[in-house]
């Protein structure tokens, strides 16, 4: 959400390892939601490099 509405200004803050570690334990957690917005949250900094 923070990637739409900043755009590319916000992907160095959010392409840190501390991050992309909590996105990682997020697609893997057994909740349903934190899963979901964490596979969320990691297209759209996915979609955010592709278009940089």
């Amino acid at each position: 959400d923070l990637c739409t509405a900043f755009g590319a200004g916000m992907l160095p803050l959010v392409d840190k390892e501390p991050i992309q570690g909590l996105l990682t334990k997020g697609r893997r957690s057994k909740a349903t939601k934190a899963k979901t917005l964490a596979t969320w949250a990691t297209k759209e900094i996915r979609k955010l490099k592709n278009a940089s």
